[in-house]
């Protein structure tokens, strides 16, 4: 007993070393204390911690391995098994670990629930999110406790889910016409105007020597919205980006897109000139000038 007490004494001056940034001196309380009592699950969290922030996964998960050998049910060791192997894109593990906490806390489950869901996402298997999602939405919004930040976030994120399978599934549905259809003049001359915009987007860009071609909707204009082109120097996510062509990229406001959800953009020649065109199937009317709409 003494010396299991000495070692959680030493484990401790270990995490005041580690908090004072004396990162060595810390490590090596903790290994001493380590071997003054192997069973001491929080050895094993410091160390791995220190490993992650160096970089050294091999080691990281070593050390979370041997605390799992001990202790399989600790929470804090499952949960930066998860974290760890999510930051290193392994998701199977990611979501495998935390499938093992088993406990009649309500509020961890849906914890655990909502990093899995988050986790589907990052592996980008859109399917099962919105599945396992949509599940948790039901028991969020069941749950008395529930903030409303966390249901809007879960919505959000679902829409999201949402989006991008809206996006294949309008790529499978246009290679599905593309191949079926017999108009393959009609084909040729919609592949030809969106080859057209891209190309008038990056010709434009370039000369203005930017790489950042920014569209969105704005207020105004004579038929009640207008949209609205310009130049950025960056971005950040309130933005959607679209490549064009080499290094330059469409940004598209995230806060337009429900003005201007499946539109297309043509770049088309009329007697009046050549210029964009936006076919917006959300418009009910819009100017002459095609610059300002109603929806």
């Amino acid at each position: 007993m003494a010396i299991k007490n000495e070692a959680s004494t030493i484990h401790n001056d270990g995490i005041k070393l580690l908090n004072r940034g004396k990162k060595n001196k810390a490590m090596s309380k903790f290994l001493f204390s380590m071997e003054l009592n192997p069973t001491l699950v929080e050895n094993y969290i410091a160390l791995s911690d220190m490993s992650y922030d160096r970089g050294d996964m091999d080691k990281t998960m070593q050390y979370l391995d041997k605390g799992f050998s001990i202790n399989p049910t600790n929470q804090n060791l499952i949960f930066r098994k998860s974290k760890y192997a999510r930051e290193s894109k392994n998701y199977d593990l990611a979501i495998s670990s935390l499938q093992q906490i088993k406990t009649d806390d309500e509020k961890l489950n849906l914890l655990v629930e909502k990093e899995i869901f988050m986790i589907y996402i990052d592996k980008e298997d859109y399917n099962q999110a919105i599945e396992f999602g949509s599940q948790l939405f039901d028991k969020l919004y069941e749950n008395t406790d529930t903030e409303d930040l966390v249901l809007s976030e879960t919505c959000y994120n679902l829409a999201v889910c949402y989006r991008y399978i809206g996006y294949e599934l309008y790529n499978n549905v246009a290679d599905v016409i593309q191949s079926a259809t017999d108009d393959k003049e009609l084909i040729k001359k919609t592949l030809d105007d969106a080859e057209s915009a891209k190309e008038y987007l990056y010709n434009i860009a370039k000369k203005n020597n930017k790489d950042i071609v920014s569209f969105g909707v704005s207020g105004g204009g004579c038929a009640g919205f207008s949209y609205k082109w310009d130049y950025l120097d960056s971005y950040d996510n309130s933005f959607t980006i679209l490549p064009i062509k080499d290094n330059v990229v469409l940004a598209i406001d995230k806060v337009a897109e429900m003005y201007i959800m499946g539109s297309e953009i043509d770049y088309t020649t009329e007697l009046s000139g050549s210029f964009l065109k936006i076919n917006n199937p959300l418009t009910k009317s819009s100017c002459g000038c095609g610059e300002s709409f109603t929806i």
